[in-house]
């Protein structure tokens, strides 16, 4: 987190000192503030939004039992602002005092007298570090281990194969951290755990940062505003207490949009301010209080046509663009499949034979996988369930691939029509036609005979259109996933 974009009141009854104190963090980098009184803090609390409190605890007569005003601060402030970190400093060495301090919500207790800016500054970056260590889901627990290297990829343990270049990429995201990152993909095909990975670039490069994963279709009622900016206590019935949200919570870190063509307009509306500037109120405080960021957003749709249909806001739009990373479906990259299932049976800790991973792998690459890798994984585990069920040791006749598979059903259509003698007899269908006959009379490589009738239907698709970006989209496949396969067919 950037220090500048930090803001810090002190609270000192000794004017000398709340001058030195100002200066000192100041120095620092913080916008500081200061109060020498109780009335003077509880006033500027109210009116303003800070990130930390520096507070004395003896404010008034040191020596007075009754003067630890300090106290009554740190509740005030903890009532009114939750996200606040809090600092306490004293004279007195009493560990009541330092106990008490820290029941009430203080981060650290610092001894005074304090000389110079650095023991302010440490002090306060343990304090963040602390806070964001609270706010981290233990989900998002990574660790080197789940990671295996390879020359032209990395594997994440719940799935998702990185190539090196999206590799590079999130690590240039990550690098340059005011940059929104959209995540394009169908369901199933990984996008949380893409931002996941650029979380753990980030802590590997800034330490621990919060992650907050915000599901935008559940957003959909009274409560939302108040789910992303928190509230204000007594803002509305049943709102007992000062709430932080979302947005508080993914102060310094990353704020993970899911799904984020979901978002009612309304909602977008109240979004933009804080995309903008950081900026923003809870429900029912007039306060301006902040937070900082890195925005990634994860959708199924086309933006520009969200925008078109009056589902988007353009300037929402405009605003949560950045880095773009579009995810493939499994169907456009089959020859990954084996990955996945060896990484799956790794995850599920069962040793199996190489062997039977390349048989699960060529029966699972004439699927469509409309749910992706996540489809996949489940499609094994009932592969398990069968084999347990049956008492018997795991072998590829546990394996059930969906029945209704668009793609079974295209040959079955493709069998029809040899039959009936439906083919056009150009080169390239003649070709095509005659490589279906012997696959179906005949034993033959399948993969082999897949990439030759595929190279046949690209080509026909290309001439027919006259256009590979019309080509593509009569296809059904990404340009992406075109530009791949006439690379790999040489068309």
């Amino acid at each position: 987190m950037i220090l500048e974009e930090l803001s810090i009141l002190i609270v000192e009854d000794s004017k000398d000192e709340l001058e030195k104190f100002i200066i000192l963090s100041q120095s620092c980098g913080l916008q500081a503030f200061g109060a020498s009184t109780l009335d003077d803090a509880k006033q500027m609390l109210s009116l303003n939004g800070y990130d930390i409190l520096l507070t004395d605890i003896h404010l008034g007569n040191e020596n007075a039992e009754s003067n630890k005003l300090g106290f009554e601060v740190i509740q005030f402030a903890l009532e009114s602002q939750p996200q606040l970190i809090i600092l306490a400093m004293s004279y007195d060495l009493d560990k009541s005092v330092f106990d008490k301090a820290l029941e009430l919500g203080a981060s650290h207790f610092i001894r005074k007298p304090i000389y110079n800016s650095d023991e302010i500054l440490i002090y306060i970056k343990m304090a963040l570090q602390k806070k964001h260590s609270k706010n981290i889901n233990s989900s998002t627990d990574f660790s080197i281990n789940k990671f295996i290297d390879d020359k032209s990829f990395k594997i994440f343990n719940s799935g998702v194969i990185v190539s090196a270049k999206h590799d590079k990429f999130l690590s240039g995201v990550a690098k340059n951290k005011k940059i929104p990152l959209v995540l394009f993909g169908e369901t199933g095909t990984g996008k949380e755990e893409f931002a996941k990975i650029l979380h753990k670039k980030r802590v590997d490069q800034e330490g621990v940062i919060p992650f907050i994963t915000v599901n935008c279709p559940l957003l959909d009622n009274d409560l939302t505003s108040s789910l992303l900016f928190g509230h204000k206590k007594g803002a509305f019935t049943g709102a007992n207490e000062t709430t932080n949200g979302y947005v508080a919570a993914a102060n310094g870190g990353i704020l993970f949009l899911d799904e984020v063509h979901t978002l009612d307009l309304t909602t977008q509306r109240k979004l933009l301010r804080v995309l903008n500037d950081g900026n923003y109120n809870r429900v029912g405080d007039l306060r301006s209080i902040h937070s900082y960021f890195q925005l990634v957003v994860a959708t199924t749709r086309d933006l520009d046509e969200e925008v078109e249909a009056g589902r988007m806001l353009a300037d929402f739009k405009y605003r949560i663009s950045g880095a773009e990373l579009v995810l493939d479906p499994l169907r456009e990259r089959l020859d990954d499949i084996p990955f996945f299932v060896a990484i799956f049976f790794r995850r599920e800790k069962i040793d199996v034979s190489e062997d039977l991973i390349y048989e699960i792998s060529e029966k699972c690459k004439y699927c469509n996988w409309k749910g992706n890798i996540r489809q996949l994984f489940r499609v094994l585990q009932r592969m398990l369930i069968n084999a347990q069920l049956h008492e018997e040791v795991l072998n590829i006749s546990h394996l059930v691939i969906p029945s209704n598979d668009p793609k079974n059903l295209i040959s079955r259509k493709i069998k029809n029509c040899l039959s009936e003698n439906k083919f056009a007899m150009n080169e390239h269908e003649s070709h095509a036609k005659s490589l279906l006959e012997n696959a179906f009379q005949n034993d033959c490589s399948l993969s082999e005979t897949m990439d030759a009738i595929e190279k046949s239907i690209l080509i026909n698709a290309i001439k027919r259109h006259n256009s590979i970006a019309k080509a593509h989209l009569a296809l059904g496949i990404s340009r992406n996933a075109i530009d791949a396969k006439r690379k790999k067919y040489k068309i």
